[in-house]
Parts: C-alpha cells; structure tokens; sequence
C-alpha cells in the first residue's frame, strides 16, 4: 500500500445480511446503483441469491471503495460506536441505523455516522444528515 489518500467519485455501499437459519451474517455490496428504486430493487436480488449462504463474503473481495452500511432494526439507541481493530487506519465511513418507530405522527429511526476526522470535518457531517432528513421526508 502507497499509504496515499485517495478521492473516491463514487463509493459502493457494502452491508451485511443475516443467515436466520444458521444465525450468522454475511457481507452484500451494491454496485453501480444510484436511485433509491435501482437500491432497493438490487438490494431484494442480492438477498434472495444469497439467502442460504454460509460464507462471510459470498461476493469476494470488497471493491476498496465502500461506505458500511449497518443496522440493528431489533433497538433504539441514542448512541453507537463500531470501532474495527482489523485496520489500524481505518478512514471507510460506516452508517448504523437503528430500529424506527412511530411517535405521534412521526416516524423516528436512529442514525450514526462513523468518520474518520483525517478526512471528513463536522460540517460534512451535518451536510450527511441534512441531505438525509430531506430525503427522508419526501
């Protein structure tokens, strides 16, 4: 490794995917997908292929540019932290969401953000949750 930062134009969300069967999980990433329809529409293929998979990384190698996405749909939290001992340097964002839940006439659903201060400052995060509230409110 050249140990050089490098500028991703698109990064590939990588998740994983729960085996109920064998209660273990798996890791899926969706490449090339940028609506939330063409997301959702590959997300429901990837499951289905792998539904019986006992391997950890049916897809491989994951591609060097992804964003973890994670959730824990059985709670609410108010806070989470994720820390991965497997790379020293870890700058790979990972979002968690939490489980949601209707409160009076809104939906609510936690939502953290882990971020590495070497490449992103507060103010891209606030941009992330700004952009994601007004997503989530279309």
């Amino acid at each position: 490794m050249d140990e050089q930062l490098v500028e991703w134009q698109e990064l590939v969300p990588t998740f994983t995917n729960f085996n109920q069967e064998i209660e273990l999980f798996y890791s899926l990433w969706l490449e090339e997908s940028t609506d939330y329809k063409s997301v959702d529409l590959e997300f429901k293929k990837l499951i289905k292929k792998y539904a019986n998979i006992t391997d950890i990384a049916p897809m491989g190698l994951v591609p060097p540019n992804v964003v973890n996405i994670s959730s824990i749909p059985w709670l609410h939290f108010e806070h989470f932290s994720s820390q991965s001992g497997a790379n020293k340097n870890n700058l790979t964002p990972m979002i968690t969401t939490g489980k949601y839940e209707k409160v009076g006439s809104q939906l609510l659903m936690s939502v953290n953000i882990k971020v590495h201060h070497a490449t992103v400052d507060g103010y891209h995060v606030a941009l992330f949750f700004e952009i994601l509230q007004r997503e989530m409110n279309r």
